[in-house]
């Protein structure tokens, strides 16, 4: 959830570990209401997101086209 400061991670337990080490994960926390509306998010229909993940994969493409497009440009993605 951008700009809401919320995440979740699932993956091994070696670097869920890892993970609780870092500093970030100790100097703030999610408010409360923004651990109800992830469980909305997590739990609700995925149709707006999937359609949301469309949209940034067409504006990601258009990007590396644009730059591919520069004469001199230096990328390190494909398209």
């Amino acid at each position: 959830m951008t700009g809401w400061r919320l995440g979740y991670i699932g993956a091994p337990a070696w670097l869920a570990a890892a993970c609780t080490k870092m500093q970030s994960q100790y100097t703030s926390g999610a408010a409360a209401f923004n651990q109800a509306a992830g469980a909305v998010a997590l739990n609700g229909p995925m149709g707006p997101t999937l359609k949301m993940k469309q949209a940034y994969q067409k504006r990601c493409h258009l990007v590396l086209q644009l730059i591919s497009e520069i004469k001199g440009h230096f990328t390190y993605f494909r398209i």
